[in-house]
């Protein structure tokens, strides 16, 4: 009887001894994934592996723009966003030795449509080099080409087209054919959606 309770005694303190080590184990494994994420080695390989998606993404593009048409959709497109990463990637100073600060930015108004129009234009609303903004840099060009579309255009301030203005603005696009309109169509196109 007794050598009985002392190998039951036995069991149970083999069993909770391997209870005690699985927990140490998990507790081992997250503190060593835990050591990792936060090193210094895991975020060179983050860094590293976002530079050759964008490398793969500009190989990409670059090859769309030299099999595609002259002067196409694709063409264009794959050019707009060449030039996009290139304007992202600029430091503020560098941006100003290739353009200078005279960018125009169009961009997508996303407060919600139950503010009144004078809060969503308002300076503090405003970010600035949005990824889905659109980036011209020959403000002559554009003012040329796209101040019969615009019915009041200040390319020096800010100007707030509503929603519903969104169908008429791409049916005059399509109808007067500025240069590279179909960019602004396509753009256009994302906002209705």
């Amino acid at each position: 009887q007794r050598l009985l309770s002392l190998r039951q005694q036995i069991n149970e303190v083999i069993a909770a001894s391997k209870g005690e080590k699985a927990t140490k184990d998990e507790l081992t494994r997250a503190q060593e994934k835990l050591n990792y994420v936060t090193s210094e080695y895991y975020r060179e390989v983050q860094a590293v592996t976002r530079q050759v998606n964008e490398q793969a993404r500009i190989a990409k593009l670059t090859e769309q723009v030299n099999n595609s048409a002259v002067g196409s959709y694709d063409q264009l497109a794959a050019q707009y966003e060449l030039n996009k990463i290139k304007l992202n990637a600029m430091s503020q100073e560098e941006r100003r030795a290739y353009g200078g600060s005279a960018f125009i930015e169009i961009q997508f108004c996303k407060l919600s449509t139950k503010r009144k129009v004078t809060e969503r234009v308002a300076l503090r609303s405003i970010q600035h080099w949005q990824n889905d903004s659109l980036y011209v840099d020959d403000e002559d060009l554009f003012y040329n080409e796209y101040r019969c579309i615009f019915d009041t255009m200040d390319i020096f301030g800010m100007k707030y087209y509503g929603a519903e203005l969104i169908k008429p603005i791409i049916e005059k696009l399509i109808k007067v054919k500025p240069k590279d309109y179909e960019i602004l169509v396509e753009w256009l196109n994302k906002a209705e959606a």
